[in-house]
This record gives structure tokens, C-alpha cells and sequence, in this order.
């Protein structure tokens, strides 16, 4: 994840952009913003972590290659709790 991604995470979370790259949080309650901020990089880092999991799953035998998949839906299925 690099300071792009973060940036456009902040502004779909509901942070103003400051028109320099930069995001801007105003003045008083953004409670809303930091749990949905919070979720998409929490998603974000999910994705990340199934894509190791599963890298080169193909040349594993196939007991390996369902534990792998069950551990990769395990942390997918994080995001729904």
C-alpha cells in the first residue's frame, strides 16, 4: 500500500482533498470518516495477505492447496464480522 492508495482510501472515506495531493480533515467530529478509513485499509491489507497465501498454490499437492485456500477464505472472511 503506498501514499497513493492511502490518499484515495481518505478521500472514499469521506475526507476532503486539499487540492495538493494531501487530504484534509476539517474541524469537528469525524468519527464516520476513521471507521470507514479504517475498514478499506483493513480490506485493502486483506487482499494483500490472500494474494501471498495463494501465490504459486498451483505447484502445492492438493491437501496443501485446500489448506491454503480454507486459510485464505478464513482471512476474507474477517471483513464480514
Amino acid at each position: 500500500m503506498n501514499r497513493d492508495d492511502i490518499t484515495r482510501m481518505a478521500l472514499e472515506a469521506g475526507f476532503t482533498d486539499a487540492d495538493n495531493g494531501r487530504v484534509w480533515i476539517t474541524d469537528g467530529y469525524w468519527d464516520d470518516e476513521i471507521k470507514r478509513f479504517a475498514a478499506l485499509v483493513a480490506a485493502a491489507e486483506r487482499e494483500q495477505c490472500v494474494k501471498i497465501v495463494m501465490e504459486d498454490v498451483d505447484s502445492y499437492d492438493e491437501e496443501a492447496y485446500n489448506a491454503l485456500r480454507a486459510r485464505a477464505f478464513a482471512i476474507l472472511e474477517r471483513g464480514k464480522a
